[in-house]
């Protein structure tokens, strides 16, 4: 069984924040499974009390208002989970490389097995490894992901091969590829959902997404310039025959 739901909507100027240089803007638009149920119900009234706010609304200085306001740039209240209703258009896609607070370069893979917060620097391979459309492996990547495990803020240079690989469900917020080579992100977890929020690849010759897993991967808020195509699933991976459910939300291209 295969299911694709793909829904591209693109932003409109409604006055947001800049999620690159607001920690509020920044944590509802890439903590969309944490802010978005919150959301759905906040906007739906008027609220002042700063009693009842959610831990995260540290974010925000504790300010009701800007919680509201930057909720309703991203998520509109509906009472039903944080789903979008038809005709919304939300806000907030990044559609240029941000600038790098600094370069890292490593000579092997950087495993990350809980959370990883790379400050906006620019993450590369010491020595040039890509072999652009030349299939390897997870040996050529920057990022290897343990299950559970969460990559934010990071720009990825075009040295490295294989991207980010994620072996069991992962999250990527605020992730950037530079000149994606032979692929930017490989999944593979068993089952569950991994989560792609925010980000964005360029200059991808094939592929963006390789999905060699199972269950779900959830893209929202992602930027695509320059591909073949955004995701792609496997047709003849060994013990291949499993569900796999791809939904895009707000995919600007």
């Amino acid at each position: 069984m295969y299911r694709l739901i793909l829904l591209v909507l693109i932003p409109a100027v409604l006055g947001c924040l800049n999620a690159d240089t607001n920690s509020c803007a920044s944590f509802i638009k890439s903590q969309s499974a944490t802010a978005s149920p919150f959301c759905a119900t906040f906007t739906q009234s008027t609220v002042t009390a700063t009693t009842g706010l959610p831990a995260w609304a540290t974010n925000c200085s504790q300010r009701p208002s800007l919680i509201s306001k930057e909720c309703s740039c991203y998520y509109t209240g509906t009472g039903s989970g944080g789903t979008e209703p038809t005709g919304t258009v939300p806000t907030g896609v990044t559609t240029t490389l941000p600038a790098s607070s600094g370069v890292v370069t490593s000579s092997a893979p950087i495993t990350v097995t809980a959370s990883f917060d790379g400050g906006m620097k620019r993450y590369d391979r010491s020595t040039t490894v890509c072999e652009e459309q030349t299939e390897t492996g997870e040996d050529d990547t920057i990022f290897i992901l343990e299950d559970g495990a969460t990559l934010s803020n990071v720009i990825i240079g075009p040295n490295q091969a294989e991207g980010v690989h994620c072996r069991g469900t992962c999250t990527l917020n605020n992730v950037w590829w530079s000149d994606v080579c032979e692929d930017a992100l490989t999944l593979k977890q068993s089952s569950g959902t991994s989560y792609i929020n925010g980000g964005g690849a360029f200059h991808a010759a094939d592929k963006i997404i390789q999905f060699n897993g199972f269950g779900t991967v959830q893209v929202t808020g992602f930027y695509a310039q320059d591909y073949g195509k955004v995701v792609r699933s496997c047709g003849n991976c060994s013990g291949n025959g499993g569900a796999r459910h791809i939904i895009l939300t707000n995919l600007v291209q």
